[in-house]
Order: structure tokens, then C-alpha cells, then sequence
């Protein structure tokens, strides 16, 4: 996939049933939440890309697996219509969620493609700074891996996890304090 915005297609919105009183949010991220249901469009609910992300990540504590799938997919269906490459961040962000959010709801087949675009953009980033987004690209070089043992591509997740020690080890070479545990969960992997 060369971009986020080629690869939505393959995530048109589903029919879903997000429950509605969303258990343990606080009192904004319930008054977005009720928003979002009223219209389930972001603009309408007056959410901006990184108000639903921060949305999404709670809906995804509080185990809402099929409302994170939902609002993550909105999210891209947005991006996808901004013609900003400054979003390709936010695009990395709502394709991890997307992933993570399926996986959860038991379709391991669907959480994969999210996960491979959610790498895609962070190895683009990385690319142009490195200092930035190496930990976002080792967090979604994770991931992937998961979801590659999913889809039983041991070779692939051995790739995924080796790149992601080779980023850590470097980022722990900088701040081990900071990186020293995701790198030991990371040689655990392997």
C-alpha cells in the first residue's frame, strides 16, 4: 500500500451497533460520544480527528470493541477526503485502532490489512524522521507481528519482531530508562 488514502476502500463502513451508554468515559468524551451517535459523521458531531482518536482509545479501555471499529473507520473516511499529507499520523493512528479494534471483535483476517497500512505510514515517517516516529514504527512493527501469527506467517513475524529490537536497541541506546521495557517485551517476542 502506498498511502493510507489508496488503501480505505477496503475499509467502507460496516453496519454496527455500537452500545450505546459508553461505560467509564468522562463527562466530554461521553457528551462527543452521544454526538457521534446522533449523526455518525465526525464533522456533524463537532469531533476533530484528534478528539475521536482520544475517543477512540477510550471506547478501547472500556472494551467497546465494535465502536472502535466504527469511529476508527469514520476517521479514515475523513482523512481520506483531506488533502493534508500532515495527516498521515492521525491516517497511522485510526489504522492501528481499526486493527486492534477487529482483532478484539474475533476477525483476525480483518485486522491484519489495517496493521500492515498502520506500518506502511509509520515506515514512511520514520523514513523522513526518524527521531519522531521510531517508536510508533517499533509499536506498529508489534503489532503487525501479532496479527501475522494470526494469519500463521511465522517468517513474517519474525521479520517484524527483529526490526522492532533493531529500533528499540537504538532508542535505548539514546533513553533506556524510557525504552528499556518496550525492548524487553520486544526480545520476549522473538
Amino acid at each position: 500500500p502506498d498511502s493510507a488514502g489508496s488503501a480505505l476502500a477496503t475499509f467502507a463502513p460496516r453496519e454496527s451497533t455500537p452500545s450505546l451508554p459508553a461505560k467509564g468515559l468522562g463527562a466530554l468524551q461521553q457528551r462527543q460520544w452521544q454526538r457521534w451517535l446522533a449523526c455518525r459523521e465526525l464533522a456533524a458531531a463537532e469531533l476533530s480527528t484528534a478528539d475521536a482518536l482520544a475517543l477512540i482509545a477510550a471506547l478501547y479501555e472500556n472494551g467497546d470493541w465494535s465502536a472502535v471499529v466504527e469511529l476508527s473507520e469514520a476517521v479514515l473516511r475523513q482523512l481520506q477526503s483531506l488533502s493534508e499529507a500532515g495527516k498521515l499520523a492521525e491516517s497511522a493512528a485510526a489504522f492501528r485502532w481499526l486493527s486492534l479494534g477487529r482483532a478484539k471483535l474475533g476477525d483476525r483476517r480483518g485486522a491484519l490489512a489495517p496493521a500492515q497500512e498502520s506500518f506502511a505510514i509509520h515506515e514512511k515517517l520514520a523514513a523522513e524522521n526518524f527521531a519522531a516516529y521510531a517508536p510508533d514504527l517499533a509499536m506498529s512493527l508489534n503489532n503487525l507481528s501479532i496479527r501475522l501469527g494470526e494469519s500463521g506467517d511465522r517468517a513474517g513475524v519474525l521479520a517484524a519482531n527483529r526490526r522492532a529490537v533493531e529500533i528499540y536497541e537504538k532508542l535505548a541506546a539514546e533513553n533506556f530508562a524510557a525504552y528499556a521495557p518496550a525492548l524487553a517485551s520486544s526480545l520476549n517476542n522473538l
